[in-house]
């Protein structure tokens, strides 16, 4: 049901959302607030298919030149992090995908924790339990708790629908840090759309 995908899967994802035109070491203050339409809700611009908008429940405060808000999970790579921002672990902290119109789509594609280093995946939480809902329908999964992709089947044959919501339901504890992060967020839909 859920495994771990490889270099395709990040090349999918990286023509299905879009790269910015910048090599990104961190979450540098060039891009901290540029596409946020609120400090919680950011949109991604012309995508391949439409404008996507995510939004979180919470967001950690930025740190110096790092920031953690939901938009860091439409970089396709380890060097960005959604953070939740509530004290605890974040159980019950979401990010919210909306689109432009119904999709089709059968996959989540997600990296969980904050991949930017070992020490950094190991020091901070990453989902155990994940809760993905969608206008006609429901799942929870069990993630493992390793670096790289992890693939998530919502409905065999895909399903269409004009969002979707992660929900953190629990998590593995971070060594150091008690804030739970996703560094990535995909979706399929390239197999199941024309690409021009």
């Amino acid at each position: 049901m859920i495994k771990n995908v490889g270099v395709l899967v990040v090349i999918v994802c990286s023509v299905l959302l879009g790269v910015f035109g910048e090599t990104v070491y961190g979450q540098g203050p060039s891009r901290s607030e540029s596409g946020y339409l609120t400090p919680l809700k950011f949109q991604k611009g012309e995508a391949q298919f439409g404008n996507w908008k995510v939004s979180a429940s919470s967001r950690l405060a930025n740190q110096g030149k790092f920031d953690y808000g939901p938009g860091n999970v439409f970089l396709t790579g380890a060097e960005s992090a959604w953070v939740e921002g509530v004290s605890g672990d974040g159980i019950g902290q979401w990010l919210h995908f909306d689109l432009d119109y119904p999709q089709f789509f059968s996959k989540v594609i997600i990296w969980n924790g904050y991949q930017r280093t070992d020490k950094a995946f190991r020091e901070n939480g990453r989902v155990r339990e994940l809760r993905l809902t969608w206008p006609d329908g429901q799942k929870t999964v069990l993630l493992k708790d390793v670096k790289g992709a992890q693939s998530i089947l919502l409905k065999k044959g895909g399903l269409r629908t004009p969002w979707i919501r992660l929900e953190i339901v629990s998590v593995y504890q971070g060594s150091k840090y008690r804030d739970t992060a996703i560094s990535s967020v995909g979706f399929n839909i390239e197999d199941f759309n024309d690409v021009p």
